[in-house]
Parts: structure tokens; C-alpha cells; sequence
């Protein structure tokens, strides 16, 4: 391949689609699947504060793609302190632009435990 000039580059660049038109080729083609397509993302608490930005900003990059649900699950105070260390809002301000749909799961006491184990273990015996 020889050298090109940078009209050349210019024109090269100017035949390959941008991303607004591939993310707009994307949606197409998702709508015409006519389903939905589940996304589960587990234990995003558990990953470096680097890995953790990347993932959400790639959430918050392509989540409005048609037909794509994404299911995150982590500790809200881990995730918040852990944005934190690269924005300059609160952590939990920036997953309330990213996550639409938050449940909390509360926590089930020992007692609870306990005692369901010892029910199913009666039942058992």
C-alpha cells in the first residue's frame, strides 16, 4: 500500500459510517427481531473502579438501543463510592441517570435463615 495524500485519508474516512449510523443500523435491525433481549450484568460491585466506569459508561453509551433491557446488580454504597473516585458528582446522583428501574433486595436477617432451615429440615426428617 503506498503513501496517501490526507485528501485521500478525508474520503476513506468520509465512505465508512459513523457511529450514530451504525448504532442507527443496530436499532433497525433489533426492532425487526421483534424481541427482547435481556442484558444481566452481576456483581458490578465487585469489579476495580476503572473496569466499573468502563462498564457503565457502556451502559449509558448503547442502553437506548430498541429491545435491549439491562439487569445490574451490586451494593449501591460500593458502586456510589467507587464512582466517586472518577466524577466530580455523587456516585449515587450518576447511577440515578443510568439505572431507570432500582429494587432494592433487603438484607434477610440470621433469625429468618435459621428458622426457614430448620422448617425445611423438619420437613425432611
Amino acid at each position: 500500500m503506498g503513501k496517501q495524500t490526507i485528501k485521500e485519508l478525508i474520503q476513506l474516512a468520509s465512505n465508512e459510517p459513523s457511529i450514530l449510523e451504525l448504532k442507527d443500523n443496530i436499532n433497525s435491525e433489533l426492532k425487526k427481531l421483534d424481541k427482547i433481549f435481556l442484558i444481566v450484568i452481576d456483581d458490578l460491585d465487585r469489579l476495580l473502579d476503572k473496569e466499573l466506569m468502563l462498564i457503565l459508561q457502556l451502559i449509558k453509551g448503547v442502553a437506548d438501543f430498541n429491545n435491549i433491557i439491562y439487569l445490574i446488580s451490586y451494593d449501591k454504597n460500593v458502586v456510589s463510592n467507587s464512582i466517586e473516585t472518577f466524577k466530580r458528582e455523587k456516585g449515587s446522583d450518576y447511577l440515578d441517570k443510568i439505572v431507570q428501574l432500582p429494587i432494592t433486595i433487603p438484607k434477610i436477617s440470621n433469625t429468618t435463615i435459621f428458622n426457614v432451615l430448620s422448617q425445611k429440615i423438619d420437613e425432611i426428617i
